[in-house]
């Protein structure tokens, strides 16, 4: 092993390589985050919050995607490649939202096709109009589908980026999202590759377990053929 990248700002990366590039890391960076002399971090990020980046490995360069202030409002902390493309996933705040100081960016999305962007490099941000707010979010290695989730409720979605249809496959009206058990309590849902299980946490017991969703292939389909 070896170091590529040792900064501040990237202590939590979040580190994903392109599925069809072994040298290029997507790395989230959370700018101003500051830490003591003995390692104790102070500050979380500053007032200019979370970005996301283009890491290559042998060089060390950082290219930025955008995202995050002045492009959008705060990413979550949430993101990844879509599938084998070189497009990324990522989830933002909601504008009025976001946990950093002053107000957001003005950006142009519509509010009620929800917090789903797409980001290439050297290109403007894409809202995916799946008209869901999701926190966690992933994709199937094939690109065909994300998955995401919503704490509050433990809702969890299916979606295409292509198409952008979003459906609900699961969520539980009592949940709340005081998460009592803290990251325990989060579904962290994903769909398996063969698109027949969706894996997520829930604390509906009374305790965090691990559950498993069956998908029906018309649902996938639904998604696909889109509205």
């Amino acid at each position: 092993e070896r170091v590529v990248l040792e900064r501040p700002d990237v202590w939590n990366a979040h580190a994903q390589f392109q599925a069809t590039d072994n040298a290029t890391l997507l790395v989230q960076v959370n700018r101003g985050a500051r830490f003591a002399p003995n390692g104790e971090r102070l500050t979380r990020y500053g007032p200019e919050g979370n970005t996301l980046m283009l890491l290559d490995i042998h060089s060390g360069a950082l290219r930025p995607l955008a995202v995050g202030r002045p492009h959008t409002t705060s990413p979550t902390g949430h993101e990844c490649w879509l599938g084998q493309t070189q497009t990324v996933l990522a989830t933002i705040f909601r504008p009025g939202q976001s946990p950093l100081p002053g107000p957001d960016p003005e950006m142009g999305l519509a509010p009620d096709l929800g917090t789903v962007i797409t980001l290439r490099e050297n290109e403007a941000y894409r809202q995916v109009p799946s008209g869901q707010v999701l926190m966690h979010i992933g994709s199937t290695f094939d690109g065909r589908f994300y998955h995401g989730d919503w704490i509050e409720q433990d809702r969890l979605v299916i979606g295409s980026a292509r198409t952008g249809r979003a459906v609900i496959v699961y969520r539980d009206p009592a949940a709340s999202d005081d998460c009592p058990f803290d990251q325990h309590s989060h579904p962290h849902a994903y769909l398996t590759d063969n698109g027949r299980w969706m894996i997520f946490n829930s604390d509906r017991t009374g305790r965090p377990q691990i559950y498993a969703a069956r998908i029906p292939p018309a649902l996938l389909e639904e998604v696909e053929r889109g509205s």
